[in-house]
């Protein structure tokens, strides 16, 4: 039998690779891969970082599941782990049913704004829910400090791309 304690661990490690490397990567890809990256190939990477983004949440919570707390202080990370995990697997059937911009572009319009904008939700919840995780595991550990500070990098980088791309 596992213990708990490896649960927890193989838990935090998925779910910061999914929320706290994939997504991000996922989103930065949809918003500036199409300039960094050869025609299609943006797309491909796109969607296969989503897929193992998936992949990593799915085993994730299953070890959420086995973990099971009834502690107050988990009660928000639980919440939100939990909110992510149907964004996450709702983003690729939201896809899936993208509208051809060509027979429908104002349905294209609008499938675009809430795949994007739940996009951009996911990753903020959920960089904000892996540095819960995170706090929870051990709060004056060096890698939760770390990614604390990389985390606020990253960021002001990503929203400085975005500015300057608008301007």
């Amino acid at each position: 039998m596992v213990s708990r304690e490896t649960n927890k661990t193989a838990h935090g490690a998925l779910m910061l690779w999914a929320w706290g490397v994939l997504v991000p990567a996922v989103v930065l890809l949809g918003t500036v891969g199409r300039d960094l990256f050869p025609a299609g190939l943006w797309f491909y990477l796109h969607r296969a970082m989503g897929v193992a983004a998936a992949v990593c949440t799915i085993a994730g919570i299953v070890l959420a599941k086995q973990i099971g707390t009834g502690v107050e202080k988990a009660r928000t990370h639980r919440i939100l782990g939990y909110a992510l995990f149907c964004v996450g697997l709702a983003q690729p059937v939201i896809a899936y049913f993208r509208p051809d911009p060509s027979t429908d572009p104002a349905l294209r319009d609008v499938w675009h704004f809430v795949h994007e904008k739940l996009g951009y939700a996911s990753v903020a919840v959920g960089l904000y829910n892996v540095r819960l995780g995170l706090q929870m595991w051990d709060p004056k550990d060096a890698l939760s400090i770390t990614y604390s500070v990389g985390l606020v990098a990253a960021g002001a980088v990503v929203v400085a791309w975005q500015v300057a791309g608008r301007m």
